[in-house]
């Protein structure tokens, strides 16, 4: 027996901050359901709330174990059994440790509630960096999405919300953008659910290489012929209307995936069939994201346990007017390798570029005084514009002030040929501390090598509340 005991020891524990960020906010959730007007005077409901709640206290050293204060973020793991932080190896044997910096991913909500029920640095959730990709939908508009690193449906969206992003400015509309763009997707390529991470119904192979390629932050090939239905119980939180009419379009075959033991994992378009697993977790989602009491449930526990429930002091949303980018109060100045080729003009709250064969071309906007706060945390940028031709792959930056990491945030425009005619779009911006304080914003655009001309007119520029 000694020596069964003695191999059974020799496992391997790891500690993964973003899973474990999830199952805590999922115990907190189920203290705020224990809480409810029908429970709360319940004397074993009671005692499960002190049990529970001292399960979330027994956590704290975990967590600030994992909360690199040298680098201001949590590190993405812990080995305990080789008792080192997650990471990987250079090439001179050097072990470089991984960290939690990108902020569009299925841990985003659970990642602010760690931070804010142990009361860590807002650096933690400062250090996460996020892109915005436009989608063109089938009607002929952009919207513009939060783009997940495998282009998974449940990066975009999570497993489930709860951290009031439904009443949160920038969040709202990204999110709201995100299913629009999801439903679209699926609907023009014949999917009855949404790509997201799964069994890929090859063998036994589970992978987060499904997703769509558009909302990707990788290159990597994606696949793109396996939905599930998991993620459809988020997105009937944000959009009943439109995922009731997608459900409607598609039950046939998704009323096929059902069994008297729950759903299959999803559906394979390209041999018409089941994907015969199941992932608890999943089921989980898809029922509790129909339910959508997430938000409810973590709002009575913030509230009894003393922590905000106010959801532009949760996001950290910036407050105050509009701002400007085109007014006096900001530096506007255009550069590119050959800067007698570039012609730039300002006046009148207009901002001109014009060249030909431009190489290295970025403009920077950035406050007039050094010292001013940028504060676009939760905004929206509006940008109307005229321009002679399409400048695809243009890319707004932003610089925050304090910066660590090679990892930037950015929103990748769609900049179409308008003629005389002027255009708009709108960006929402997440709300985030990592937008609270932004030195200066940079607009670069793709090489126009040879005589390819660039004639482009900015007319209004704002940050809006």
């Amino acid at each position: 027996a000694d020596a069964i005991m003695k191999l059974l020891d020799q496992r391997v524990v790891q500690i993964i901050f973003g899973d474990n960020a999830n199952l805590t906010a999922s115990v907190a959730k189920s203290i705020g359901a224990l809480l409810s007007p029908s429970l709360r005077d319940n004397p074993r409901a009671a005692a499960l709330r002190v049990s529970m709640e001292q399960f979330l206290e027994n956590q704290r050293a975990g967590y600030i174990h994992l909360y690199d204060q040298k680098e201001g973020c949590f590190v993405f793991g812990w080995d305990a059994a080789e008792d080192r932080f997650f990471g990987w190896a250079l090439d001179d044997g050097t072990w470089v440790i991984g960290h939690m910096n990108y902020f569009v991913n299925e841990f985003r909500g659970a990642w602010t509630f760690i931070v804010n029920r142990f009361g860590l640095p807002l650096d933690a959730v400062r250090a996460g960096t996020f892109k915005i990709k436009p989608y063109d939908l089938q009607d002929g508009r952009t919207v513009y999405v939060p783009a997940a690193w495998d282009g998974s449906a449940f990066q975009m969206l999570g497993l489930s919300l709860f951290m009031q992003e439904m009443q949160t400015p920038g969040w709202r509309p990204l999110l709201t953008n995100a299913v629009e763009a999801e439903l679209d997707y699926s609907t023009r390529n014949g999917l009855p659910g949404f790509l997201s991470e799964s069994y890929s119904g090859n063998g036994n192979e589970y992978t987060g290489k499904v997703g769509v390629p558009q909302f990707a932050v990788t290159s990597e090939k994606r696949i793109t012929d396996t939905p599930s239905l998991y993620t459809l119980g988020i997105a009937y939180s944000i959009d009943p209307k439109g995922v009731e009419g997608f459900l409607a379009a598609n039950w046939k075959t998704i009323k096929s995936l059902f069994t008297d033991h729950g759903p299959w994992e999803g559906y394979k378009t390209t041999t018409g069939s089941a994907i015969k697993f199941q992932t608890a977790v999943h089921t989980f989602s898809l029922i509790l994201g129909f339910i959508d009491a997430g938000h409810d449930n973590m709002a009575r526990y913030l509230k009894n346990s003393g922590l905000s429930i106010n959801p532009t002091a949760l996001h950290q949303v910036a407050s105050g007017p509009e701002v400007d980018m085109l007014s006096d109060t900001f530096n506007i100045s255009a550069w590119c390798r050959e800067g007698n080729r570039l012609q730039q003009h300002r006046e009148c709250d207009h901002f001109t570029m014009a060249g030909t064969g431009l190489m290295g071309l970025y403009l920077t906007l950035a406050p007039v005084e050094s010292s001013a706060r940028l504060d676009l945390s939760g905004r929206t940028l509006q940008l109307r514009y005229r321009s002679a031709a399409a400048l695809p792959g243009c890319v707004l930056r932003f610089i925050p002030r304090i910066s660590k990491g090679s990892m930037t945030m950015e929103a990748i425009l769609k900049l179409v040929a308008t003629g005389e005619t002027e255009r708009q779009f709108i960006i929402p911006l997440p709300a985030t501390p990592a937008l609270d304080d932004v030195k200066e914003m940079v607009l670069l655009f793709p090489d126009a090598a040879g005589d390819v001309p660039l004639n482009l007119n900015i007319g209004q520029f704002i940050a809006s509340p």
